[in-house]
């Protein structure tokens, strides 16, 4: 499996996001599948609540699995998703043939997160025929028990959409990434962070972006870079990882 990491430009609106994964998703289309952001697709910012409507969250989702279905490509899509009076701040995986294969819902809710989502419950594996995914969205990293409990070493590939600064790596930070690298260890899995370059609520901070990659041995094999829109390329196969420099013509052309 060759993967997309995909540190997007932020938009204020669905609209505008939408836009940015598709220009992904089409420059990248010979890929077998493209990582995103949490909430890649309404954004994360205060206006979130505003961009979470369900009409036009399910208008995007269903342009996406148009999308994924026509390239035959599989897209991991963070999204606001509403059941009934709940709202979850949930991570989708839409496969190759179009459909909804897995919804992950937050269960680990800041505070401020928690006063308009609801928590999910669990955290279930996605399994395919070569290998089984999950995922562990943002601050979540912090419970390493709660989540190596529920993957019980079946995990292949963990995700790890998130919104995440760098700027105190002495403090709290730091403390993410040494537990995402416990838990690629604990679990045997690679662990593929997709981390926001930047903020629409403070644009003047900085220290975003940076997402890592984990091998199987808990090894941080790439840093993406920091504070700058940037795609990377994973290959499971190989253990490998290489830049995607930017106004590159399609990869399937290429």
């Amino acid at each position: 499996m060759k993967l997309g990491v995909v540190q997007m430009r932020m938009g204020w609106t669905v609209r505008e996001n939408l836009k940015t994964i598709v220009s992904h998703v089409e420059s990248m289309r010979a890929l077998d599948a493209l990582v995103f952001p949490e909430l890649s697709l309404s954004g994360f910012h205060r206006n979130i609540k505003q961009e979470s409507e369900p009409q036009t969250i399910r208008h995007a989702i269903q342009v996406l699995c148009k999308l994924a279905f026509d390239y035959k490509i599989m897209l991991f899509i963070g999204a606001p998703l509403t059941e009934g009076e709940r709202i979850f701040n949930s991570y989708l995986c839409i496969d190759a043939n179009g459909g909804i294969a897995m919804q992950w819902n937050k269960v680990g809710l800041t505070e401020s997160e928690a006063k308009f989502f609801n928590r999910g419950k669990g955290r279930e594996l996605l399994n395919l025929a070569q290998s089984s995914i999950t995922s562990v969205i943002c601050r979540e990293i912090d419970d390493v028990e709660w989540f190596l409990s529920k993957v019980q070493n079946q995990a292949d590939l963990i995700l790890w959409p998130s919104y995440i600064g760098q700027h105190s790596l002495e403090q709290q930070t730091q403390g993410y990434y040494e537990r995402a690298s416990l838990i690629a260890k604990e679990s045997g899995a690679f662990v593929v962070q997709c981390n926001w370059p930047h903020s629409l609520n403070n644009p003047n901070l900085r220290g975003l972006g940076g997402s890592q990659i984990y091998d199987d041995s808990g090894q941080c094999i790439y840093t993406m870079p920091v504070d700058k829109e940037s795609v990377c390329i994973l290959d499971l196969n190989q253990g490998t990882v290489e830049p995607l420099k930017a106004g590159l013509k399609s990869l399937s052309e290429s």
